[in-house]
């Protein structure tokens, strides 16, 4: 899979995951962050799992997709979903470091980021 190809997956990951960025909020403000957030993570779990039966570049097209349309919702509730644990708003990132529960909530998917960055190239390349 060629630069442009995997740029392209990218991008395509974050086109299709605007609609449910946008939405997904919105149902949040009726039924709950974190009543809302709970099944986008499940989505997120059954979507990833599906990266196993992927073989060809079309796949990765399709599960590119399809995992942008459910972490896309995920993504956009977990600042949310942090400040939302909290009683006092104007205590975040103060007083009660619930600022810093937001960065350990993002800690985990930075680390998966780096840390799969050498194994998914040699994936791309087809090295073993």
């Amino acid at each position: 899979m060629s630069f442009a190809d995997s740029s392209l997956i990218t991008t395509i990951i974050n086109a299709v995951g605007l609609p449910t960025r946008v939405l997904i909020p919105v149902l949040a403000d009726r039924i709950g962050p974190l009543n809302t957030i709970a099944p986008a993570a499940l989505c997120v779990a059954i979507v990833a799992y599906t990266w196993v039966a992927v073989h060809d570049v079309a796949g990765v097209y399709i599960f590119s997709i399809f995992y942008g349309i459910a972490s896309g919702a995920f993504q956009s509730l977990m600042p949310t979903g942090v400040a939302s644990i909290t009683t006092r708003l104007d205590t975040i990132g103060s007083k009660s470091h619930w600022g810093s529960y937001l960065g350990c909530a993002f800690e985990y998917t930075l680390r998966g980021a780096i840390g799969a960055r050498e194994s998914f190239e040699g994936w791309l390349e087809g090295k073993d």
